[in-house]
């Protein structure tokens, strides 16, 4: 409590940061959350041992949301394939494994600090045998960082096999289950675009959600139709795609420029 009552402060100051930046492109927030904020979040992180500050996780999640615009509600998976960030337990596990990697190595064969360390090994707390069981279990920080990305790509698999729509339909836009290839992208509607890939939007699809209407009740009011991503950008008849040359999959149209003319319509029809 005390450690995040300290670090409350950055946290207030990168949301300002979002109120008075708007426009600001996608990357720039997503740098300016990981090179400030989660700085001073993560404040001596390393020596925490197994142990995680209450509140610590929700608060993080919160930030990444508020900074690519979507719902609370988001799944916490998609949002961190989307974004390419980590669960904050794996941020923690890479930065504890560099430095008890590096803490093992400064030590000097014969020194009072070698004779102290074996006497602590031998008697291990669960401090240690957390440190212990990190290096054990890793042999570098790639093995943590792809164990915690493959956990979340088979929650995203596992969740759209029992038909939760939200999973299925995020996996038919990005089936390979990449970071977004948006976050490089300077552009007006590119944060429109992020929210319409995490189902943050306004479409019948999810504003029938929250009525509890079930999904084929969730109709577009112009065509009748299920008012979902697919139809909403290939088939609805609000959209003029006269001066358009979209590929026919969902999953390949995201780097493709006439989609941007796409998004400015749903803007002005305000469904993102």
């Amino acid at each position: 409590k005390l450690h995040m009552c300290k670090r409350s402060r950055s946290v207030i100051k990168f949301y300002n940061f979002l109120r008075s930046n708007v426009v600001a492109p996608l990357k720039v927030k997503l740098k300016v959350l990981k090179s400030c904020v989660l700085t001073s979040l993560l404040y001596n992180c390393e020596t925490w041992g197994n142990t995680i500050p209450e509140d610590l996780e929700s608060t993080y999640l919160k930030l990444l949301k508020s900074c690519l615009n979507v719902r609370l509600s988001t799944p916490n998976a998609i949002t961190y394939i989307e974004s390419g960030f980590l669960p904050i337990k794996a941020v923690i596990l890479t930065r504890q494994f560099k430095f008890y990697t590096r803490f093992k190595e400064s030590i000097q064969k014969n020194s009072r600090r070698e004779k102290m360390f074996k006497l602590l090994l031998e008697n291990q707390t669960s401090f240690i045998r957390h440190y212990e069981q990190l290096l054990s279990k890793y042999s570098s920080v790639e093995d943590i960082i792809n164990e915690f990305r493959n956990q979340t790509k088979d929650k995203i698999h596992e969740q759209a096999r029992k038909g939760r729509t939200k999973f299925s339909t995020y996996l038919e836009m990005n089936p390979t289950l990449n970071s977004s290839p948006l976050l490089d992208v300077i552009h007006p509607v590119v944060n429109d675009m992020t929210r319409f890939r995490l189902g943050s939007h306004f479409l019948p699809i999810e504003t029938g959600r929250w009525t509890r209407l079930n999904r084929d009740e969730r109709l577009c009011n112009t065509c009748g139709e299920i008012g979902d991503e697919k139809h909403i950008l290939f088939s609805c008849s609000r959209i003029d795609r006269s001066d358009t040359n979209l590929s026919d999959s969902i999953d390949k149209i995201w780097t493709e420029p006439d989609l941007y003319k796409i998004f400015r319509q749903l803007r002005k029809h305000q469904l993102v």
